[in-house]
């Protein structure tokens, strides 16, 4: 009896520690839908604008355009070629999902450490990731995927 007791006893030990760093390492994310309202997006100096929601600060700037970053449509922003687009979180960015109006506009657009963005979706590990336009994007939504751990 004593035996099982113990036996017992380690094996719920061993699943609540499982359960805990289940816990621990989760990940979440922040759907940020981009507006056209005041709220969203601020000039952030000189022909950039800044957004920030769920501790995740949005740096669309100008660059090597020759448009201004203009405040988004009421469906999308437009990305013009040369323009960068920064996602920067204090917590690790693990996954972005960007959504386009069409594939003439579309992520393959877009690039991310100079890789073409074609599939919308790109995964790794940073805190700062830059997107830059090789030609005109519209952008309706990115989904942001942070790891709290």
């Amino acid at each position: 009896m004593k035996k099982r007791l113990i036996k017992f006893r380690v094996l719920s030990l061993a699943m609540l520690t499982l359960l805990l760093s289940f816990l621990t390492s989760s990940a979440y994310a922040v759907d940020f839908t981009l507006q056209t309202n005041s709220s969203t997006f601020a000039e952030g100096g000189t022909n950039s604008l800044v957004a920030s929601q769920s501790g995740v600060t949005f740096t669309y700037l100008k660059g090597s355009s020759g448009d201004f970053a203009y405040v988004p449509q009421s469906d999308h922003i437009r990305m013009y070629q040369g323009s960068t687009l920064t996602i920067e979180s204090a917590a690790s960015i693990t996954n972005l999902k960007v959504t386009c109006t069409t594939s003439n506009y579309g992520p393959a657009n877009i690039t991310i450490d100079g890789n073409e963005l074609s599939s919308g979706t790109w995964t790794g590990n940073a805190k700062n990731i830059v997107m830059t336009a090789k030609a005109q994007a519209r952008i309706t939504s990115i989904v942001v995927t942070l790891n709290d751990a």
